[in-house]
């Protein structure tokens, strides 16, 4: 039996398709040999990529195939460093799943600047109550005097405004009018963008919108702003009721990646 064989062209015996080698065996191309499928379909089993160790953390130096369209499909890599990057990043969120007596949500830390926060939910138990907002630090919620805020909400049925502001305040006074506690209208909701919380030598800014169902039936809408006065590193926020009741709310955080 030949140990080598030369041949300038290998073609089927038959037909148009041929087989080299049985299962298990193993084809080596030598260094240095090039393999030129340039032209021809090259097949790849899923596995090339299924079967291998998945990583769960990239690093800048990590790199991606690519074709290049601006090289006519040439493959080529792209390091992780490279990618486009920016958007949200998830960090917080907490559902109470019922009526509770406050909802606190910790989401601050070194990593960003900028957070918004999702009040998606928040239905008082009793009808009629408005919503208080306090910022958290890592000992719980902060209830010194140095809120200062304004916020406006406008009545959808007359025009009429519902106004709560004051420097020097315990508390911040959102969604001034009475809440509805009607769970398909699901009482208020609220938007809020954060700057610089965890920053101890920066105040802290706060604004947003929020909407709600007022008790009289009609929708209110409104908005709010203003400077968290004291030095403190805040983490969160801290929402509850005027009225000491029991509500039941849900809210997310995001982190505002920069670049």
């Amino acid at each position: 039996m030949s140990s080598e064989i030369k041949a300038d062209k290998w073609s089927p015996a038959s037909g148009t398709s041929a087989t080299i080698g049985d299962s298990g065996d193993t084809y080596t191309v030598p260094s240095g040999v090039t393999l030129n499928t340039s032209s021809a379909t090259l097949t790849l089993p899923s596995s090339v990529i299924t079967g291998q160790t998945a990583k769960t953390s990239l690093v800048d130096a990590d790199k991606f195939l690519i074709s290049d369209s601006a090289a006519s499909g040439a493959l080529k890599y792209v390091e992780k460093q490279y990618l486009p990057s920016g958007g949200l990043v998830p960090l917080a969120q907490v559902d109470s799943g019922g009526n509770v007596g406050s909802i606190s949500l910790d989401f601050a830390t070194s990593t960003y600047t900028n957070y918004i926060v999702i009040v998606d939910k928040m239905i008082p138990a009793s009808s009629g109550a408005y919503i208080y907002m306090q910022f958290r630090d890592e000992s719980g919620a902060l209830t010194s005097s140095n809120y200062g805020f304004s916020a406006r909400a406008l009545a959808a049925n007359n025009g009429a405004e519902d106004n709560g502001d004051g420097d020097g305040q315990t508390q911040v006074k959102l969604a001034t009018g009475g809440i509805s506690n009607g769970s398909n209208k699901l009482g208020m909701r609220m938007v809020m963008n954060v700057q610089d919380p965890y920053t101890s030598s920066v105040y802290t800014g706060f604004h947003g919108t929020y909407g709600f169902m007022a008790n009289t039936g009609y929708a209110n809408s409104g908005y709010f702003g203003g400077i968290y006065h004291d030095n403190d590193s805040v983490r969160g926020v801290k929402l509850y009721l005027n009225t000491g009741g029991n509500l039941n709310g849900r809210i997310k955080a995001y982190g505002v990646v920069d670049s």
